[in-house]
């Protein structure tokens, strides 16, 4: 797994239609439910992933009102993708993130399509409900590298959305050095 940036998120709480009890939080690393600022991209300051390099990038564009609204996640990229269900080349690696920090935990794993866009598009645990029918933990990731994979492995057939199917590693920037 390779870091490929930080991102704020406004956390959003399980949103009633998504009927997975288990989920507390959405953490996915798709912006459908849980946002990002408005008008982040507006700003030019993300990287090739639509993430950020620092840490500080990432709170400069969350509006001062806001600030203590939203938390920066650390995400980390598998190499491979998936495409109908079989590994894939990955996407080449042009993110330079600063070194991840002690405050940050791994809450998780994604698993989550890029097919139209530059940027990461939907998980579908989140995004299409599948939190309901398969494992998941209490902010609707995966909890272990082997579940996303086949997730992602799964996914990629384009049952819930389209597109090749990348793991992310979700990690949480928690004050403590632990996420509850």
């Amino acid at each position: 797994m390779t870091l490929i940036g930080y991102f704020p998120k406004l956390v959003a709480s399980r949103p009633d239609w998504l009927k997975a009890p288990q989920v507390r939080e959405i953490a996915s690393v798709s912006t459908c439910i849980s946002k990002g600022p408005p008008d982040w991209i507006d700003q030019w300051r993300h990287n090739s992933f639509g993430l950020f390099d620092t840490v500080a990038l990432a709170e400069s564009v969350v509006p001062p009102a806001q600030a203590v609204d939203f938390e920066v996640f650390a995400y980390s990229l598998l190499g491979e993708a998936f495409a109908e269900g079989k590994p894939t080349e990955g996407i080449g690696l042009t993110a330079q993130p600063e070194q991840l920090a002690e405050d940050f935990s791994v809450v998780g794993y994604d698993a989550v399509s890029k097919s139209i866009s530059d940027f990461f598009e939907c998980s579908p645990l989140s995004c299409n409900g599948v939190a309901q029918h398969l494992t998941t933990n209490d902010l609707c990731l995966f909890p272990t590298f082997d579940e996303a994979q086949q997730g992602a492995r799964e996914f990629s057939f384009g049952q819930w959305e389209p597109g090749t199917y990348y793991v992310i590693e979700v990690r949480r920037r928690c004050p403590t050095g632990r996420c509850s």
